[in-house]
């Protein structure tokens, strides 16, 4: 969208010309979902034995939610009925001592399997190719959805 403070899709998307309507999603690696996971770990750590719901600070609140979610994402593949920070957080011995050591669930794994996706529209009709797309980049966005965090970058080549 442009602007920094309130992005309207989860996926940086790029548009760009191609013979025919398809979209190349490029992926997360293993490796960065774990580094993004872990940051829960070290925002917990630093937490210690303080709760959650102390924190004054609504963005610091909000950081932890956000980083609790990628940790139960990436780990139990996780993505409906999140809980609140209300809700028992792990404590900090049990959690992994740095981010090589996070356990990724085989949901994510197979999500990671390749390192990008193409999606193809049919060549019959532009209109319906677009469309066909737009679905496709609608549901990926979805929150409830693993594709939304393990997609880096989504690139949409249309016909001139």
């Amino acid at each position: 969208t442009g602007r920094d403070d309130q992005a309207t899709t989860a996926i940086h998307t790029f548009v760009r010309y191609g013979g025919g309507v398809h979209m190349l999603v490029s992926k997360y690696t293993v490796a960065e979902l774990k580094q993004q996971a872990f940051l829960f770990v070290a925002i917990r750590r630093e937490l210690g034995d303080d709760d959650p719901e102390d924190i004054e600070n609504e963005k610091q609140k909000d950081e932890l939610k956000e980083a609790w979610h990628t940790f139960l994402k990436v780990t139990q593949g996780q993505t409906t009925d999140l809980p609140e920070l209300s809700d028992e957080l792990p404590a900090a011995d049990e959690l992994p001592e740095s981010w090589s050591e996070v356990k990724v669930c085989d949901a994510v794994l197979k999500l990671t399997s390749s390192p990008h996706t193409l999606y193809c529209g049919e060549g019959r009709s532009l209109h319906h190719d677009r469309k066909q797309i737009h679905e496709v980049l609608e549901t990926m966005n979805d929150d409830e959805r693993l594709e939304r965090g393990g997609a880096k970058t989504g690139e949409v080549f249309v016909p001139p």
